[in-house]
């Protein structure tokens, strides 16, 4: 009984997953997003049905705030300081893209999005993993909303 249930339920988590690979296959914004490296289908489609309309972004900074990705400010009188990112905003296109750049940083080949992992690691090398990965994160976002609002595709030399 209880193995008829597991395999029912393979069934269908397959069937969605083709579902959603045709879906974000027939989306332009979709398409393009993904040529950003460590980007899938799963991530472009959770950034496109988060932030729905990318023209209410004035600046396509403000994407990694609205993500949770930017770092809490506490500021009293003189004291003005960075303290950890705010986690506020939608909490799954915070994890997709934190794996996303994840990915980017330890399982992509070099040669593809080098630049941006050079960057990252830079930061590592500075910080903590957690932390490049983080800001790393942050930068796929801003960068994924200026695809998506130029029509433009991932290009090695803007990053």
């Amino acid at each position: 009984m209880l193995l008829a249930i597991r395999t029912e339920a393979l069934r269908q988590a397959a069937a969605l997953t083709k579902e959603l690979v045709r879906q974000v296959k027939s989306s332009d914004a979709c398409r393009r997003l993904m040529t950003v490296p460590g980007v899938g289908t799963v991530t472009a489609a959770t950034f496109v049905a988060t932030i729905d309309a990318p023209g209410r972004f004035a600046k396509s900074r403000s994407v990694g705030a609205y993500a949770g990705l930017t770092s809490r400010r506490h500021q009293s009188g003189a004291v003005d300081y960075g303290g950890r990112i705010s986690k506020r905003g939608d909490r799954l296109l915070r994890t997709m893209l934190y794996e996303a750049a994840n990915s980017l940083l330890c399982r992509v080949k070099p040669g593809r999005g080098q630049a941006l992992k050079d960057w990252a690691m830079a930061v590592k090398g500075r910080t903590s993993h957690k932390k490049a990965v983080v800001a790393l994160a942050r930068k796929l976002a801003v960068m994924m909303h200026a695809i998506w609002v130029n029509g433009s595709v991932f290009k090695e030399s803007e990053a």
